[in-house]
C-alpha cells in the first residue's frame, strides 16, 4: 500500500527507496517486463502512485543471475514456511559465489532446492557466514519478505548471537565500538580503524565461563551484533586480546596449539530473532553447539 510519504513520485523512485538493496537496473526490469502492479494495472517508470494505491511486485528471473548454477549441496532447513526458510550453515561452506568460489556455495544450493529464489536479490540472502563460521541464517522466499529483513537488519531489530571459544580469561562484560575497514596491507583482512570511510560496529561480548589448554587460559563467550560487518567479532575480539581459538587470520596474541580438535575458527551463532515478515510475531531459533566446538569446549574443561 502506498502511503502518504510516496504520494505523487514517479513509481521507480519509490521503488527504488522501498527496495535499497535492489539494483536501479534490477527495478527498471521488473517495471518493463510487468512485474509492477498498482491497483491490480501494469506501470511505467513515470507512473506517478497515489496514496493508498495497493503496489504488487512478481518479480521475474533476472538475466544477471544467470550465471548461478543450481547445485545439489546438503542444507540444513530447521524451518520453512511460505515467506522464510532459517537454516543451520555447516562450517567450510561459503555463502555466496565470488572470486575464488564461483560455485560450491550456499547460493548455489538454495537455487536447486528452492528454484524461485533466482528471482531475488542473491537468491533471498540477506545476511551472511564466514565460510568457517557455522550457524543460523534466514533466508527470504518473496520480495516483501526480502524488504522486511533487510530492514530490521539494517535498524538492528534483528538480534544475532554468537558464541566464541577464545584465548585468555575475559573477566567482564564489554562493549566494543570500534569501527572496521579494510586492512590497507592486506585486502582479504579488516582491521579496527578511525578513517573516515571506517563502517561504525559494535560487539557486546559476555564471558560465561573459564578453561584452560596446555596451561593457557581460555573463554567461553557470548557475543551480540549490534552491526553486521564482515568479520565483525574476529576482528574485535582479537582487538581486546581474546582471538578465536582456530582463526588463522586474526591471531595475534595467540599461543601455539597444534590440535586435531577443531581445524576451524571456534565460533558459531547460535540463536537469531527478528519480527516474521508475515505474522508481525517476533520469531526466535535456536541451533545446537557442532561437534567440533563442543569437543573443544570439553576439552579445555569451559561449562555451556
Amino acid at each position: 500500500m502506498i502511503d502518504g510519504s510516496h504520494d505523487s513520485k514517479r513509481l521507480d523512485i519509490v521503488l527504488a527507496s522501498l527496495y535499497p538493496s535492489v539494483s536501479r537496473s534490477r527495478i527498471q526490469n521488473w517495471i518493463i517486463t510487468g512485474a509492477v502492479s498498482l491497483d491490480g494495472l501494469t506501470a511505467k517508470s513515470s507512473t506517478r502512485v497515489r496514496f493508498g494505491q495497493k503496489l504488487k511486485i512478481n518479480p521475474p528471473i533476472i538475466s544477471d543471475n544467470s550465471e548461478w548454477e543450481p547445485e545439489h549441496i546438503s542444507l540444513n532447513i530447521i524451518h520453512e514456511d511460505s515467506s522464510i526458510l532459517v537454516l543451520n550453515k555447516q562450517s567450510g561452506l561459503v555463502v555466496h559465489p565470488g572470486a575464488g568460489n564461483p560455485n560450491g556455495t550456499l547460493l548455489n544450493g538454495l537455487i536447486y532446492y528452492l528454484p524461485s529464489l533466482k528471482k531475488l536479490p542473491r537468491a533471498g540472502i540477506v545476511h551472511r557466514l564466514d565460510r568457517d563460521t557455522s550457524g543460523l541464517l534466514v533466508i527470504a522466499k518473496t520480495i516483501e519478505a526480502h524488504k522486511s529483513l533487510v530492514d530490521q537488519l539494517q535498524q538492528r531489530k534483528a538480534k544475532r548471537e554468537y558464541i566464541a571459544v577464545s584465548w585468555g580469561k575475559l573477566t567482564k562484560k564489554l562493549k566494543i565500538q570500534k569501527s572496521l575497514a579494510r586492512n590497507q596491507f592486506n585486502r582479504q583482512k579488516f582491521s579496527v580503524s578511525d578513517a573516515r570511510y571506517a563502517k561504525e560496529s559494535q560487539t557486546d561480548a559476555e564471558p560465561i565461563s573459564y578453561g584452560n589448554i596446555e596451561n593457557n587460559p581460555v573463554s567461553l563467550i557470548k557475543c551480540n551484533l549490534k552491526s553486521g560487518r564482515t568479520h565483525q567479532i574476529r576482528v574485535h575480539l582479537e582487538y581486546v586480546n581474546h582471538p578465536i581459538i582456530g582463526d588463522r587470520t586474526y591471531k595475534k596474541g595467540s599461543p601455539k596449539f597444534n590440535t586435531t580438535i577443531i581445524q576451524r575458527q571456534a565460533l558459531h551463532a547460535i540463536n537469531l530473532s527478528f519480527i516474521h515478515p508475515s505474522s508481525d510475531q517476533t520469531v526466535q531459533f535456536e541451533s545446537l553447539i557442532p561437534d567440533d566446538i563442543s569437543r573443544l569446549i570439553n576439552f579445555a574443561g569451559l561449562k555451556w
